[in-house]
């Protein structure tokens, strides 16, 4: 790893990803301002965190509201961004084309920041693309009258920041869906977006708050889904350590083991012990060379 991210050695073979976002924000004192005005502030607390915290994987962004804040949605937010309330549109689909939407502050601040993450971590470690799972994304536009119609246009939105993404070479990409998923048509909606990230050859998380049904996991497997994680996961290979119990929680012996994924559920709360989460990069053989 080059740059101040640091140099690592590891000497296990599984995989950590700590969402460790709003914490490193937390660590570095970078406020939501300076996150969402400074590329440069956002990306040095995002490589401290990396830093501090020995992952392989690095998560470039998390806000499940900024797409919708990109087609018009109000959002009031807290310190480091939180989603206080918001201000739905309200109306069938929002104005303007996927291209204008793309070209907009907050996903030009975004794909700027992921892209000059890119080129500042090195090849050891795996940027990770932000979406916002078409759900939570719709409830964020139109409200909770969910239609196969609304769907479309926030669908083609996903499709151009994934193929963004893609053509800036990140290399995995994590969907974050805070709605339940009780029918496939969400995930099918997805298909596109999914197809993109197979095309550029990226790795695919998909992270739900809630638990995903059987159909809804085999139509995310069938379109190329690599890594679902969700509450009473149970997928070869992947631990899933449940931010909601970090201090209570100890990782199974077989996130030793080799070819695992060990990632937490969820973005670690800003205020959580990071000694507890470091103390696992550690245990997973990740050793910050000094």
């Amino acid at each position: 790893m080059t740059g101040t991210a640091g140099k690592r050695e590891t000497r296990a073979s599984a995989q950590w990803f700590p969402v460790v976002w709003r914490l490193s924000a937390r660590l570095f004192q970078t406020s939501w301002e300076d996150l969402v005005g400074d590329p440069a502030a956002a990306s040095y607390c995002l490589r401290e965190g990396l830093r501090l915290f020995c992952g392989d994987y690095l998560l470039a962004w998390f806000d499940p509201a900024w797409e919708a804040e990109a087609l018009g949605t109000k959002v009031e937010r807290g310190p480091l961004g939180e989603v206080i309330r918001f201000k739905t549109l309200g109306s069938p689909a929002p104005a303007g084309s996927p291209d204008q939407w793309v070209s907009s502050f907050p996903i030009r601040h975004v794909l700027g920041v992921t892209e000059r993450l890119q080129r500042e971590v090195g090849s050891r470690t795996r940027v990770v693309g932000y979406l916002t799972g078409l759900r939570t994304l719709s409830t964020y536009v139109t409200g909770p009258d969910h239609t196969v119609e609304r769907l479309e246009p926030l669908a083609q939105l996903a499709c151009q920041i994934a193929q963004a993404y893609g053509e800036a070479g990140v290399r995995a990409v994590a969907v974050f869906e805070e709605e339940p998923l009780d029918e496939a048509r969400w995930v099918h909606a997805l298909e596109p977006v999914l197809n993109l990230c197979n095309y550029f050859g990226q790795e695919v998380f998909f992270f739900a708050f809630h638990p995903l049904p059987d159909l809804v996991r085999r139509v995310l497997r069938r379109h190329g889904a690599r890594w679902m994680v969700h509450p009473g996961s149970n997928e070869p290979s992947l631990v899933v350590w449940q931010v909601d119990g970090l201090e209570k929680t100890d990782l199974a012996q077989r996130a030793l083991d080799q070819n695992n994924m060990v990632v937490t559920s969820w973005d670690v709360p800003p205020d959580a012990d990071p000694s507890v989460i470091r103390a696992v990069g550690r245990r997973l053989g990740k050793v910050l060379e000094p």
